[in-house]
């Protein structure tokens, strides 16, 4: 987005706020895209202030406060980015991103544990959710490697649109065990699932 359409937008009057459906204060949409537009230019501190700002002028915002989430934990404001975690799981509890945001702050903070916890809860909301087996499956598979493969290989057989990454994800086990031959075959399965099918001419 250019600096001038960032600009005029911050010029309009705001239909709506940031939150998925529902009309909201006017003021809240303008904060949050200044907040944009100091993140883009890399005021990240002052970006999060405008986002904390609009979250005071539209507090039933879950899209806010996962932005400002995401945005602290740039930041390294642990106490700040749970704070928005816990309110973004409190407004939409039945939405997978809410505990992914949060077990990612868990894993920042060293909470393997409560980490684990909260990507299972995830992939419960959402089993077809790559981000999440990828981030669970990498956590836990230094401690429990076996466990890693049975979800990796669980996933793939109810999302082979996603074999690609779950096979390199696989093949990285196997070399972690040190079963060469099997990781490289996992790898030109991973190759081989990413190209495009051939046609053939009648």
């Amino acid at each position: 987005m250019t600096p001038v359409l960032l600009a005029l937008l911050l010029a309009l009057p705001a239909a709506a706020s940031p939150s998925s459906g529902g009309a909201g204060p006017a003021g809240a949409q303008q904060e949050y895209l200044r907040g944009t537009l100091l993140e883009r230019r890399g005021a990240y501190a002052e970006a999060l202030a405008a986002y904390e700002k609009a979250l005071e002028l539209d507090p039933g915002s879950a899209f806010l406060a996962g932005e400002a989430a995401d945005l602290a934990l740039e930041l390294e404001d642990w106490s700040r980015a749970e704070r928005w975690a816990r309110r973004r799981l409190e407004l939409a509890p039945k939405d997978g991103k809410s505990q992914m945001i949060l077990a990612r702050v868990f894993w920042s903070r060293g909470q393997e544990k409560e980490a684990v916890e909260a990507f299972e809860g995830a992939l419960k909301l959402d089993p077809a959710s790559i981000d999440a087996i990828m981030a669970l499956t990498e956590l836990i598979a230094p401690k429990e490697p076996k466990r890693a493969r049975a979800l990796l290989e669980r996933f793939l057989s109810g999302n082979p649109e996603h074999a690609s990454q779950v096979l390199h994800e696989l093949a990285k086990l196997d070399a972690q065990e040190r079963r060469y031959p099997a990781a490289i075959e996992k790898l030109k399965r991973a190759i081989s699932s990413t190209r495009p099918s051939r046609t053939r001419c009648a």
